[in-house]
C-alpha cells in the first residue's frame, strides 16, 4: 500500500475506497445541464418575439435543470456522508492500530479533537466544490458561444479576462495560504493555553496572578482576530478584482458588438449576467476553499504520526496460526535481552525463564527496569537485541503473540460503561462459565457487590477510586482465556482493604493455573511470589 504522507494522499486512498470516486463524476456529468441556465433560456429571452411554442420549451428547460439540479444536490450530500464515514473509518480505526503496535499508549485529546475538525473541513470544502464543477462546464459552454457567435476579437478578450483573473487568484490564493495557516496556528495556541490555564488554575490563584493571565489570554485573543482580519482582506481583493475584470470584459465587449442586431446584443448581455452570477458565486468561495483546504493540511499534518493507514493482516491468518502455536506449555524464556534508551543500554537480561501457572515476582527500587520489562512482554516496546519466546512465537509476531498474554498497567483503563459491562468487557453480561468460576472460587458476593452500582463511570472511570479500578480489572483477567497475566503496581496507593481483596483475587488467578508476571513493592504480595527476581540498575538477580 501507497505511504500516506499528505491530505491529497489520504483524501485519495478514501475515493478509492468502494469506488467513491464515481460520485463526483455524476457530479460532473450533471454539472452539463448548466447549458440551460447559462446558454438556452437567456437565447430563448433574446429572440422570444420569434420563438414558437415559448411556454412549452421554457417548461421543458426549467424541468430538466430542476431535475439535474436535484440530482446534484442529492449526489453532492450522499457523497459528502460517505466520505465523512470513510474518514472517520480509516482515522478513529487507524489510531488504534498505531495503538496496537506502539508504546504509545495514550493518544492526546487534541488528536480527536483535530478528527473532528478534519470532517468538518472535508464537509465544507465538498460544499465549494459544489460551485466549482458547473463553473467549469460553464466556461466551455460561454467560450464556444462567444467564438461561435459574438466574433474572434470578444472570444479573445473573454479568454483573456478568465486567464488575468485565474492568475490573480492563484497568487493571492498562496499568501491566503500562508495566512490561514497564521490563523490555525493561533487558534491552536490559544486553546492550548486556556487549557493550560485550566489545568493550573489553583497556582495562578495561589499566586494572585488571575488578572494577568486574562491579560494575556485577551492579547492572544486580539492577535487571532488580526489573523483571521488579514485573511478576510484577501478574500475581499480577490473579489473585487475579479468583478472589476468582469465589468471591464462586458464595456469592452459592448462596445465592439455595438452594431450587431439587436437580439445577439441581448442574448450576450443575458448570457453573461448568468454567467457572471455563477463566477462570482465561485469567486466568493474560492478563498474560503483555499482557507479550509489550508486547515485541512495543517489538521492532517498533526495527527497523521498517531494513525496506522495500512490494513491488519487477515484475521483468519492470525487465528490458524495460533492454533498452530497453541500448546499446553506457556513458558516464557528470555535470551540475551538488551533495551536501551537514546542509545544508552537501561535494561540487560542474559537469560530469564517463567514457568507456566506460578506468580513471578519483579521487584526493585522506582526506574529499575520492572514496567519496561512488562512492556517488553506484552509488545508495547521491542527489544533492541535478544529474543523473547513463547512455544514457537515471540514478540516479533505481535498479534500472535498478544493471543496469550493479558496486560494491566499500574494505571488501570476503564470504560465509560456500567461496573458490569467493564467487568465483562467485550461481552455485556457474565457468562455461566463465568459465573461458576467466580461462585467456586467464593467471589461471587463481591462481584454482586460491585455490579449492584449500575451507573456509567465517566471517562477514564473518573467515579472510581483506584482500589475499584484494579478490582474490576482484576475480574477481567479471570474471565479472560489468556493464561499469561502481566500486572504493573497492582496495589500501589490502595488502602488495607483494597489491597487485601487484590491479593485474594491474584491467589484466585493462581488457582485457575494462570501465569502471573508482577511488579511490585508490596511486601505481602512479594511473599505470595514462586519466584522472585530483583531488578538493579538493568540487571537481575533471581530467586
Amino acid at each position: 500500500m501507497k505511504k500516506i504522507n499528505t491530505i491529497n494522499d489520504f483524501l485519495f486512498m478514501c475515493l478509492k475506497e468502494n469506488n467513491n470516486w464515481r460520485y463526483p463524476l455524476f457530479s460532473i456529468l450533471l454539472s452539463i445541464f448548466t447549458f440551460i441556465k447559462i446558454i438556452s433560456i437567456p437565447l430563448l429571452i433574446a429572440n422570444i418575439q420569434e420563438a414558437n411554442n415559448l411556454i412549452s420549451k421554457f417548461s421543458i428547460y426549467f424541468i430538466i435543470y430542476g431535475i439535474s439540479i436535484i440530482l446534484y444536490r442529492r449526489i453532492n450530500l450522499k457523497f459528502e456522508a460517505i466520505l465523512n464515514q470513510v474518514i472517520l473509518s480509516k482515522t478513529i480505526s487507524g489510531i488504534l492500530r498505531k495503538q496496537e503496535m506502539s508504546k504509545e499508549q495514550l493518544i492526546p485529546n487534541s488528536v480527536y479533537v483535530e478528527i473532528s475538525y478534519l470532517v468538518r473541513d472535508v464537509s465544507t470544502c465538498l460544499y465549494f466544490c459544489g460551485y466549482i464543477f458547473p463553473l467549469i462546464i460553464s466556461v466551455g459552454f460561454v467560450s464556444i458561444y462567444i467564438f461561435k457567435k459574438i466574433g474572434l476579437k470578444v472570444g479573445i478578450l473573454f479568454i483573456f479576462s478568465l486567464i488575468l483573473t485565474y492568475f490573480y487568484l492563484f497568487n493571492e490564493s498562496k499568501k491566503l495560504s500562508i495566512k490561514s495557516h497564521t490563523v490555525k496556528e493561533e487558534n491552536i495556541k490559544l486553546l492550548n493555553n486556556s487549557q493550560d490555564l485550566n489545568m493550573n488554575i489553583n497556582s495562578i490563584l495561589s499566586h494572585d496572578y488571575l488578572e494577568n493571565e486574562i491579560l494575556k489570554i485577551n492579547n492572544q485573543i486580539i492577535k487571532f482576530k488580526r489573523s483571521l482580519i488579514s485573511g478576510f482582506n484577501s478574500r475581499l481583493n480577490i473579489q473585487n478584482f475579479s468583478i472589476l475584470v468582469n465589468l471591464l470584459f462586458i464595456i469592452s465587449s459592448l462596445i465592439l458588438i455595438r452594431k450587431n442586431k439587436l437580439s445577439l446584443i441581448i442574448s450576450f448581455i443575458l448570457i453573461n449576467l448568468s454567467f457572471n452570477q455563477t463566477l462570482i458565486e465561485v469567486i466568493d468561495q474560492m478563498p474560503l476553499l483555499i482557507f479550509y483546504y489550508g486547515n485541512l493540511k495543517i489538521g492532517f499534518s498533526k495527527i497523521s504520526k498517531y494513525i496506522e493507514f495500512n490494513e491488519p493482516d487477515n484475521k483468519k491468518k492470525v487465528e490458524l496460526q495460533v492454533k498452530k502455536n497453541k500448546v499446553s506449555s506457556n513458558k516464557i524464556i528470555i535470551n540475551n535481552l538488551k533495551y536501551s534508551y537514546d542509545d544508552q543500554e537501561f535494561l540487560i537480561i542474559p537469560k530469564l525463564e517463567f514457568d507456566d501457572s506460578k506468580i513471578h515476582i519483579l521487584k526493585g527500587k522506582i526506574g529499575s527496569g520492572k514496567s519496561t520489562l512488562l512492556k517488553l512482554l506484552f509488545g508495547y516496546i521491542m527489544p533492541k537485541k535478544g529474543q523473547i519466546m513463547l512455544n514457537d512465537t515471540n514478540t516479533q509476531n505481535i498479534r500472535v503473540w498478544r493471543k496469550n498474554v493479558y496486560y494491566v498497567p499500574q494505571i488501570c483503563e476503564i470504560f465509560n460503561k456500567s461496573i458490569k459491562e467493564n467487568i465483562c468487557y467485550p461481552n455485556k453480561d457474565i457468562q455461566v462459565e463465568e459465573y461458576k468460576l467466580i461462585k467456586n472460587l467464593e467471589l461471587d458476593n463481591l462481584y454482586q457487590d460491585l455490579i449492584s452500582k449500575n451507573y456509567e463511570l465517566g471517562i477514564g472511570g473518573e467515579k472510581l477510586s483506584g482500589g475499584q479500578k484494579q478490582i474490576i480489572t482484576l475480574f477481567r483477567a479471570l474471565f479472560s482465556k489468556k493464561q499469561i497475566i502481566l500486572l504493573d503496581e497492582p496495589t500501589s496507593s490502595l488502602d488495607k482493604d483494597n489491597r487485601r481483596i487484590v491479593h485474594n483475587l491474584i491467589i484466585s488467578l493462581k488457582k485457575i493455573k494462570k501465569t502471573l508476571i508482577i511488579a511490585t513493592h508490596d511486601n505481602e504480595l512479594i511473599e505470595l511470589g514462586d519466584h522472585i527476581i530483583t531488578f538493579d540498575d538493568g540487571r537481575i538477580n533471581t530467586s
